[in-house]
């Protein structure tokens, strides 16, 4: 499946790379239930010369483990030799349930440089030469990417993604609890031993028992 997408209007003698072959590798480990990006590994000078993600898995038992993507490095060719600085390797480290959630890049006829854009902050790596190009404008909040994949010129030439919507992991629980409460199964305790806590209860206590069926689909909507 990963291969039939990356294919659809390649040409067929281009070299590429697609890591969602590898995400979905993790993914099918006994007892995995999530893989995320950990780190990413950036190799680039004025130009990007590729990337290695490095993945966390948590699994069913509450351990989790780390693993090594491809080593999708490529460096052949005119750009390889002519980047106007050495080139480098350059580590993104996400912090604890940090998500990527876009990138922007500068590209020309090859990949000159990457901005990752997060839920809190933007890293960028290679260059500034190029046209510049947003990719978040139909992102959705709660879309996170997973795996990137490329086509290859010599250096790392063009760049795409695989994003997953987790809208669920966000709305899931106030869904449950309401259902929950709707059926007598459970209740709200708001906590008096600080003024922050007790606001808090006050507001999940509105959120979840005191509106309509629509209104609250409206604020799970705007959550997603």
């Amino acid at each position: 499946m990963a291969n039939n997408i990356m294919n659809q209007g390649r040409n067929p003698n281009e070299l590429y790379f697609n890591d969602l072959i590898f995400y979905e590798s993790l993914l099918e480990k006994k007892g995995c239930c999530s893989a995320e990006i950990s780190s990413m590994r950036i190799r680039h000078n004025e130009f990007c010369n590729g990337i290695q993600v490095v993945y966390r898995l948590t699994f069913v038992d509450g351990r989790t483990e780390k693993y090594n993507g491809p080593e999708n490095f490529f460096s052949n060719g005119y750009y390889a030799y002519h980047g106007g600085r050495p080139i480098i390797d350059t580590w993104v480290h996400l912090e604890e349930e940090e998500i990527i959630t876009g990138i922007r890049i500068n590209q020309g006829d090859i990949l000159d440089g990457l901005t990752f854009v997060t839920d809190r902050r933007e890293i960028s790596c290679g260059g500034n030469g190029g046209k510049r190009y947003d990719t978040m404008v139909t992102n959705l909040p709660s879309t996170r990417i997973v795996a990137f994949s490329g086509t290859v010129h010599g250096v790392w030439q063009r760049v795409g993604y695989y994003a997953k919507s987790f809208a669920w992991m966000i709305i899931g629980p106030y869904i449950l609890l309401r259902n929950l409460t709707n059926q007598g199964r459970a209740t709200i305790a708001t906590d008096a031993s600080s003024n922050r806590m007790h606001i808090f209860g006050n507001i999940m206590e509105g959120l979840i028992n005191s509106l309509d069926d629509d209104v609250f689909r409206i604020v799970m909507k705007y959550l997603a």
